[in-house]
């Protein structure tokens, strides 16, 4: 990834692929994003990364829960939150970020440009808020959703490893 900005931004799909032990891409993102750091690039990151880690937390422990109507048990509050796997994600992070120059923005920041993203797109209010950090702060995204990866192409640089 190339281009003016000195920073990338993450979003939640690609942060849970380098924070899940078990995610299946986990080792092709770290090479990424250690490439990137040398490479000098900065970590940019929208606050709304935070709670939606939490909540890709508990969907990852309910998607293993063994019982395959867990969709429907989570959508009825029937599993429990995990908060040791919460708390285990949320250090993770914390680990991840460490080693980088981070930029945090705020959701206000780029809330209009989101709600156009979500109009004009189609994106849902966390991918268009995650591209409308990029947009924002000039970088390109790193994504592991095909869909946001897709309309992200037509604003910016936007990676993924799924493919790779």
């Amino acid at each position: 990834m190339s281009g003016a900005s000195s920073f990338i931004v993450v979003d939640t799909s690609a942060a849970v692929e380098v924070l899940v032990a078990e995610a299946e891409f986990r080792d092709a993102y770290l090479e990424l994003f250690d490439q990137l750091r040398v490479d000098g690039f900065g970590l940019a990151y929208s606050d709304a990364i935070v709670p939606e880690l939490l909540e890709a937390a508990y969907t990852w422990d309910a998607r293993r829960s063994g019982d395959r109507d867990w969709r429907r048990l989570r959508r009825a509050g029937l599993l429990r939150r995990s908060r040791a796997r919460e708390l285990t994600i949320l250090h993770e992070w914390d680990s991840f970020t460490e080693g980088w120059r981070t930029q945090a923005v705020g959701i206000r920041a780029v809330a209009l440009s989101a709600a156009r993203l979500m109009t004009d797109t189609g994106l849902s209010s966390l991918d268009a808020t995650h591209l409308a950090t990029a947009i924002h702060v000039g970088a390109g995204i790193v994504s592991h959703d095909r869909g946001l990866i897709r309309v992200a192409e037509q604003y910016t640089a936007a990676v993924t490893m799924r493919d790779a």
